[in-house]
C-alpha cells in the first residue's frame, strides 16, 4: 500500500480492481479497496463470483482491456 501512502492524485494512474468472491485474495483486495477509497484515489472495483484460477481470468480480462483501452485512450 506504499502508493496509495503517496499523494499523487493528479497524476495516479487508472486502477481496476476485480476479483472473485471465492478467490483466497478477496480480503486483501477489500482491504485495498476502502484503503483507496479512505485516500479518495479514484479506482474501479468489482467482485464477482468464481476464484483465482484461469476461468475466472478468460471471463474478464475482456473488461480489464477495455479500461485500459479507455483510460489510454487507444483508438480502436
Amino acid at each position: 500500500m506504499a502508493f496509495a501512502r503517496i499523494n499523487y492524485h493528479s497524476r495516479s494512474p487508472a486502477l481496476r480492481i476485480d476479483c472473485g468472491k471465492g478467490d483466497f485474495l478477496i480480503d486483501q483486495n477489500r482491504a485495498f479497496h476502502r484503503h483507496l477509497e479512505s485516500m479518495q484515489i479514484a479506482h474501479e472495483y468489482e467482485e464477482f463470483v468464481g476464484v483465482h484460477n484461469w476461468e475466472f481470468w478468460d471471463l474478464h480480462v475482456q473488461e480489464a482491456i477495455a479500461f485500459h483501452v479507455r483510460n489510454l485512450k487507444i483508438k480502436k
